[in-house]
């Protein structure tokens, strides 16, 4: 009796998954302000400095601000065309509900980076 070859592409498919993050492997499920925010919620995050606090103070914000944001807004737009890789201006509510925004990217280390940030309503 001849015993049946192992079906190749199906080991070969699970030899692929298996050495990548968690993150990696589950991405394409979730939405993008998903792993952003769940980047942040980790602490996988960087900044542009002094550029991004510059703009922080320039607007009166303060890092809660940028968490209420994230935690509450949405992905307004999307900047595709930069080779380093798609920007998002995730706009939200501050902490004293201004309206703000917030342009990030998610780098290939896999770490948030927060490019600016500016409030799109005046105090």
């Amino acid at each position: 009796m001849r015993r049946q070859a192992k079906n190749t592409s199906e080991s070969s498919h699970l030899s692929r998954i298996k050495g990548r993050s968690l993150f990696f492997r589950f991405e394409g499920h979730l939405a993008t302000i998903d792993v952003i925010r769940q980047k942040v919620v980790d602490g996988e995050y960087e900044f542009t400095i002094p550029h991004f606090f510059e703009e922080m103070a320039d607007d009166n914000l303060v890092f809660p601000d940028i968490e209420r944001a994230i935690a509450h807004g949405h992905i307004r737009r999307r900047f595709t065309r930069d080779p380093r890789g798609t920007r998002y201006e995730v706009v939200g509510p501050s902490t004293d509900d201004r309206a703000i925004a917030v342009i990030c990217r998610i780098k290939t280390t896999g770490k948030l980076l927060f490019i600016t940030t500016f409030a799109l309503e005046e105090t």
